[in-house]
């Protein structure tokens, strides 16, 4: 028991630094605002400071930027996004996150808007649920030894 209160007790102590340091802006939704994070640091981008700033997350050379990440289990089969679709959204390019269950970066996204809206999919039998598949997608995928080798930091979630 000593080792689970020891290690519960040096994550909250982890996620309030966290907090200080601007990564993330609360203890809500860890993967979406890690990879939030991350996408600003990349394009060198100003956050929105609200957490639930309406279709953008960030600002970068006037362009606004979503970003969707998921930390993926070896289990699990899923391999797609679930992006909110609207025509009028005030969005120039998304991206889109991939997460291993350690927080290994396995891909990162960056499409147009205008290309990303023709390729997410409205499915769902009881609910509505739009999605956009990793596989559609590829020819948009940037090459994670350039993140790294370009931004420092990445090499903690680049192995």
């Amino acid at each position: 028991m000593d080792q689970v209160k020891s290690a519960l007790v040096n994550y909250f102590s982890s996620l309030e630094m966290l907090k200080e340091l601007g990564v993330i802006l609360n203890a809500k939704d860890f993967t979406g605002q890690i990879g939030e994070w991350i996408a600003s640091v990349v394009y060198n981008g100003n956050r929105s400071q609200n957490g639930i700033q309406k279709d953008w997350d960030f600002v970068s050379n006037e362009k606004f930027y979503q970003v969707k990440s998921s930390a993926k289990s070896k289990s699990t089969t899923v391999k797609y996004s679930k992006v909110d679709y609207r025509d009028d959204a005030k969005i120039d390019f998304l991206i889109i996150i991939v997460f291993s269950e350690k927080y290994e970066l396995i891909s990162f996204y960056e499409i147009p808007w205008g290309i990303a809206k023709t390729k997410i999919k409205t499915t769902g039998k009881k609910a509505l649920e739009s999605k956009i598949n990793w596989s559609d997608i590829r020819d948009y995928e940037k090459n994670l030894e350039d993140l790294k080798q370009k931004h420092e930091i990445l090499s903690v979630f680049i192995k």
